[in-house]
This record gives structure tokens, C-alpha cells and sequence, in this order.
């Protein structure tokens, strides 16, 4: 599980899909939520000319290799998260391309060896439990439409079908 806004023209791109961010937990059994023992951190990574290199890390720690899964654009790394005190802990991957440039992607992981977690106090309403901004995942907490964020919207053309059944674009 894992989500990520990337903006064009810019590569490589990696994006770490599991284990889940401590964002995500929505159910505390499932091991890819709250992490206990030994897990895989996958990451998916995209390059113009291809993807040469790929680490890993917890925290401020080693940087470990990571292995590609076959041929395709997924890399993997063991960790034991019994080398980490309970708590919220940051992975970061990094990869590298071909032509020599990097990407990476870092999460925000829960470790409870004993299961343990309190979920967060939610509020009713539609955005009340909104994530808001998030730039290190693309989201800079600017939105388009009518709410306290919000900027005009600009008129944009529409499609008008005829009953003649074929569809006439507006003028720009």
C-alpha cells in the first residue's frame, strides 16, 4: 500500500510500497501495518534509462542493498524490526539510474513487537480526518474548488453531443 505524486519530467522515480506507512494502519493485525519481526521493504522504481542501484535504510542507519525481484521494476530488502525500540521509525530508499542520477522515497513505519497500538481519536465530518499538506509526497495543501484553500476555478471548455450523435468540442 503505498501513494505518491510525482511531477513530470523528473527521473528516476521510486516509490516504496511496503510495508504500509504508519498513515495507513487501518487494521493493526495485518503485518504490513504494524510491524513486528522480520519484513520485506519493497520498493518500485522507474528510470528513463533504467535503474543501476538500489539501498535501504532505517532511521540514520547502514545503508543495506536491495535486490531486484527478477526483471521487473521491483526491488526488496529484508530488515528485522526487532533491531529498532517500539515506535515510529522512517525507511528511506534510495535508488540510482543509470545515467547517474537518484530518487528517493522515505515512510513512516509503527513497530510494536507485542501488537500493541492505540489508534488515532477520529472526528465525524467529510474532512475532518483530512491528511492535509503532505510535500514530501506530492501534496502541498493548495486545492482548486470552493473551500478555505480553494483558488477560482477556470472555465474550461466542455463537449456538447448533437442528436446526431457526434460530439462537438467548444473553441479554447
Amino acid at each position: 500500500m503505498s501513494w505518491k505524486f510525482k511531477s513530470l519530467g523528473d527521473w528516476p522515480f521510486v516509490m516504496i510500497t511496503a510495508p504500509a506507512g504508519s498513515t495507513f494502519i487501518t487494521d493493526a493485525k495485518r503485518g504490513n501495518q504494524l510491524l513486528r519481526g522480520t519484513i520485506e521493504v519493497h520498493a518500485k522504481a522507474w528510470g528513463r534509462f533504467g535503474i543501476s542501484s538500489a539501498r535501504c535504510r532505517v532511521d540514520d542507519g547502514p545503508w543495506r542493498v536491495i535486490s531486484p525481484i527478477g526483471t521487473t521494476r521491483l526491488w526488496r530488502c529484508p530488515w528485522e524490526s526487532m533491531e529498532v525500540a517500539d515506535g515510529v521509525h522512517r525507511i528511506t530508499v534510495l535508488v540510482k539510474a543509470a545515467d547517474g542520477n537518484e530518487a528517493s522515497d522515505t515512510i513512516s513505519v509503527l513497530t510494536s513487537q507485542a501488537g500493541r497500538y492505540q489508534p488515532p481519536q477520529r472526528q465525524p465530518g467529510d474532512d475532518a480526518n483530512a491528511i492535509g499538506a503532505y510535500p514530501e509526497k506530492g501534496i502541498f495543501g493548495t486545492q482548486l474548488g470552493p473551500n478555505k484553500n480553494g483558488r477560482k476555478w477556470q472555465a474550461q471548455p466542455i463537449a456538447s453531443v448533437s442528436n446526431r450523435d457526434d460530439v462537438t468540442r467548444l473553441p479554447h
